[in-house]
């Protein structure tokens, strides 16, 4: 997919560095969550950088739409896109439930396998794995890319298609509000409208970001992200709705987006940056099992700077484990 969107945009180098920038991300949001006093730091880190990881994906899909004259999709997306997740996917439930009874002992149900296995375990979550809440964002994603290209007024160009996608991020703005007032995550409105909005608009991103100059752009990034830190050092988090916290995330993400698209255009990236961001979905898949729960590396490891060490290279372990054993099924077994 990445090699087909810079064939049609150029766009493989940015998407590389910006996958790699937001596995890193994850990763730090995760271990600052360890240490009560960088805690704030986490929900800086997983309100930009998971929210990437969703807007990259609709960038992605928006520039082949978008250079292939708009075309409508059909079921055949569908299945390839559930299939190309379901490769990986699946060999993780199966690693996933298995750790879960042999190793922590926890006695899980048939539900408990249905949801995983149907893209719903946001609905239904499991100890030391509630970050699957991603595989149900994106299943969600790809459903409303297949009814969104259907629609005239989103497929061809016309003045009325940014005023609606405004509307609705306002409307959107608002659902959010009550129902995360009720303790009910609306913030799944927010993504799906970040994502159909980077999906649809992916090129204008790509060309604005060409035009801005660097300095200027680098500042303004640099300055609303310090922003979202010290408020979130303050308790924007826990003091207020979340839906606030959500929104701000979503637009240091878009503003992370294009300062990516404008300095990483040029260059390729290097051995490591590639390799990383070729494995980022096993690695996102795989990372909790030493984040979070008793076998969190960071309560193991009283050392702050050794346990990230180690935490890094376990997540990046696994995370290859994950990759060989699926290239293994595609190559044997499919």
């Amino acid at each position: 997919n990445i090699q087909e969107g810079r064939s049609l945009f150029c766009g493989d180098y940015e998407l590389f560095r910006l996958r790699a920038l937001a596995i890193t991300g994850i990763l730090l949001c995760h271990f600052c969550h360890n240490y009560n006093s960088i805690s704030f730091l986490g929900h800086y880190f997983g309100g930009v950088f998971v929210t990437l990881f969703i807007a990259m994906s609709g960038m992605l899909f928006g520039i082949v739409w978008n250079n292939n004259s708009r075309m409508e999709y059909d079921m055949s997306f569908l299945k390839q896109r559930f299939l190309k997740l379901s490769v990986t996917y699946y060999p993780f439930l199966i690693l996933m439930f298995a750790f879960l009874y042999f190793v922590d002992d926890y006695h899980f149900n048939v539900k408990n396998v249905l949801s995983h296995v149907c893209y719903l375990a946001w609905f239904d979550k499991l100890p030391n794995f509630g970050h699957l809440y991603y595989m149900t964002m994106i299943a969600i994603c790809y459903v409303a890319l297949y009814i969104l290209t259907k629609i005239p007024l989103f497929n061809t160009i016309n003045k009325y298609r940014l005023k609606t996608f405004a509307i609705i991020g306002l409307g959107v703005l608002l659902v959010d509000y009550v129902l995360e007032s009720r303790n009910i995550p609306g913030y799944i409105f927010v993504w799906l409208w970040l994502y159909l909005f980077c999906f649809v608009y992916s090129c204008r991103i790509m060309e604005f970001s060409r035009q801005c100059k660097t300095n200027i752009l680098a500042f303004i990034v640099g300055i609303i992200n310090i922003s979202y830190i010290i408020a979130l050092y303050y308790g924007l988090y826990d003091n207020y709705n979340h839906a606030f916290q959500k929104w701000f995330g979503a637009v240091c993400c878009i503003l992370v987006l294009i300062l990516g698209f404008n300095i990483w255009n040029k260059s390729v990236p290097n051995k490591y940056v590639s390799f990383l961001s070729f494995i980022s979905f096993e690695i996102y898949l795989m990372f909790e099992v030493v984040s979070e729960g008793r076998y969190s590396l960071m309560r193991i490891i009283d050392n702050p700077f050794f346990a990230f060490v180690v935490y890094v290279i376990s997540c990046v372990l696994l995370g290859c484990i994950l990759h060989f054993i699926v290239k293994y099924i595609k190559k044997y077994v499919l």
